[in-house]
């Protein structure tokens, strides 16, 4: 192996390190009863969504000693375009939530994203992709699923400005908590 190469692995090994030991200094923090406020004000926001993403894949009741039980049992999918910030109101405002890129470890395409979600019972799947008319986009999968009367997870889309995510999801979470309780969804929600 060339000089290179090795160095890189080095950085990256070295990166991990520094990753887990400031995610058991949240986790820590968490244990003690920190309150989100006080995480805010010694870590960073991108650090914290960070952590929260891990928490929620490795060990949900980090999330729930620091955020409250979630909402519901509702299963909540976030494509991997949704910004993972938004995982700390999705679990307050729908239910548990997971993000995709740590559910299925690498990018998945949308027919398999579908599917699995489908397979492993969850309610919704949140994405910022575009509502198209194609067949082979999330959308269009959803959609045929839903003409044949088919148990899926509902499809709701979000903006990708967090801002604007983040108001629509609270200004139409009662609609949204309504749809989760139908099985087999008829439409496609779009807040974008």
């Amino acid at each position: 192996m060339d000089k290179r190469k090795q160095n890189k692995i080095q950085r990256l090994n070295q990166q991990k390190e520094r990753w887990g030991a400031l995610k058991e200094e949240i986790q820590g923090c968490i244990e003690a009863g920190e309150s989100m406020q006080g995480l805010q004000a010694k870590f960073n926001d991108n650090i914290l969504s960070k952590a929260i993403v891990d928490f929620s894949h490795e060990d949900y009741s980090i999330m729930e000693t620091l955020l409250g039980k979630p909402y519901s049992d509702h299963l909540i999918l976030l494509d991997e375009c949704v910004n993972p910030a938004l995982m700390k109101h999705v679990h307050t405002l729908l239910g548990k939530v997971s993000f995709a890129p740590k559910v299925f470890e690498k990018s998945v395409k949308d027919d398999d994203l579908f599917i699995s979600a489908q397979n492993m019972g969850y309610s919704a799947i949140l994405t910022s992709d575009h509502v198209s008319k194609g067949e082979r986009d999330l959308c269009g999968i959803a959609n045929s699923a839903y003409k044949r009367k088919e148990q899926s997870p509902h499809i709701i889309v979000l903006s990708q400005d967090m801002d604007k995510a983040l108001a629509r999801l609270n200004k139409n979470c009662a609609n949204i908590r309504k749809r989760l309780t139908i099985n087999v969804p008829e439409s496609i929600c779009d807040l974008n």
